[in-house]
């Protein structure tokens, strides 16, 4: 696996190319939200390029550049999307004379029409440790035909991208991840807006009643199932907090209300709100006191960048991604502990006000590395290589 990274040199332009970009399934959730900004790095770093966007038609609101187009399809199952990017699209790219097609949200073609590049970056599939919390059954099963298509796509695929090394480790704990595989794997972690997510220096320790933040889509590898309980230690333990959730019942009705439930049953449905989906979440970061991120798997985690970017201390599950980016900034538990969550909250509550404030600026400084353009420069020299009919070269992991 080779990690990608630039130096923010700007870039010739390169020649020109018709390159095409599948996100149908960024719908919520960091990947659409997100989607606007990459679209419109990538066009100012190459603007030579034709670029177009093939996206779902539920998506959440989407910004481009006037010169990216856009195309709607309908949301689709899995097996029709398998259909669609192996045998509809792959028609399109054909006729139009497309040069690349770049799928960004974890499934392509299982045929190459154009150079392919493929990203992986939805670990439910992958993380060992996510899997084997399933006994035997029906996801399981799933989660195998899912591994299963998703390496036949990266045979297909001159270059697989990951968001970070957790990622790829993920991948690489399955037979799939072949040698040759492995070769096509490349680390390009993902941004963040310096403008759309400004530092803010803030008062520690903060006054109660503390506000607690949990920024993600409604989903069980979220775990948000333990922030009610949460809520209801810290109040044991002489705490007065609220916590806002971005989740909303579209996102998956069942588990969201069973989330709803669990703050009625633990007695703090009165200080833990479900905000909905919220696409413009800078003023969320600006005014909480402490960010929580308790899933049990992540890629990548944007809300980790997003709230060290805006010098918001971090409590996260540790996991590999959130590690990975948080370093020696975040305080940690593990994601099924619960009064490990409480102590890693008290821990930050208690760090002294001149090392959170020296912490969250080094913090602070570390997301703004993640830059759109850097992220840009990375994948429009991997999309060349694939032009040129050149797979992305093997390198020494660093």
């Amino acid at each position: 696996m080779s990690d990608v990274v630039s130096d923010g040199t700007p870039l010739s332009g390169g020649r020109d190319l018709e390159v095409h970009v599948n996100a149908v399934g960024a719908v919520m959730g960091g990947a659409a939200r997100h989607l606007g900004p990459f679209l419109t790095a990538l066009a100012e770093r190459r603007p030579r390029w034709e670029l177009v966007a093939w996206v779902s038609q539920d998506i959440d609101e989407l910004i481009v550049p006037s010169g990216v187009q856009v195309r709607t399809v309908p949301r689709v199952g899995p097996a029709r999307r398998v259909w669609w990017e192996s045998v509809t699209l792959p028609r399109v790219l054909r006729a139009e004379g497309a040069d690349v097609l770049v799928n960004l949200t974890n499934s392509g073609p299982l045929r190459r029409s154009v150079p392919s590049v493929l990203y992986q970056r939805n670990p439910i599939w992958f993380d060992p440790t996510w899997v084997r919390r399933h006994g035997p059954g029906r996801f399981r099963f799933e989660a195998a035909l899912r591994r299963w298509l998703a390496y036949a796509q990266m045979r297909v695929a001159c270059a697989v991208v990951v968001p970070s090394r957790a990622m790829a480790t993920y991948l690489g704990s399955w037979r799939g991840m072949t040698p040759e595989v492995r070769s096509r794997l490349v680390a390009v972690p993902h941004a963040v807006d310096p403008v759309e997510f400004p530092f803010a220096e803030r008062a520690w320790p903060p006054a109660q009643p503390l506000r607690l933040l949990s920024v993600s889509h409604g989903a069980p590898h979220k775990n948000q199932e333990l922030l009610p309980a949460l809520l209801r230690v810290l109040a044991d333990r002489g705490v007065d907090a609220t916590l806002d959730l971005t989740v909303a019942p579209q996102d998956a009705p069942a588990y969201v209300e069973r989330v709803r439930r669990l703050a009625v049953a633990c007695g703090v449905e009165d200080r833990f709100r479900l905000l909905g989906r919220v696409r413009e979440v800078r003023d969320l970061y600006a005014t909480a006191d402490l960010m929580v991120l308790p899933s049990f798997t992540e890629s990548f985690g944007f809300p980790v960048v997003e709230a060290m970017a805006s010098g918001l201390p971090v409590v996260a599950s540790a996991i590999g991604s959130s590690i990975e980016l948080l370093g020696d900034h975040g305080w940690f538990f593990p994601p099924d502990d619960l009064q490990a969550a409480a102590d890693a909250v008290m821990a930050a509550l208690a760090t002294p006000p001149g090392r959170m404030a020296a912490s969250l600026e080094a913090a602070s400084g570390v997301a703004r590395g993640l830059s759109w353009r850097a992220n840009a420069d990375a994948l429009a020299g991997i999309i060349e290589r694939c032009a040129a009919g050149r797979r992305t070269p093997r390198a020494s992991r660093r």
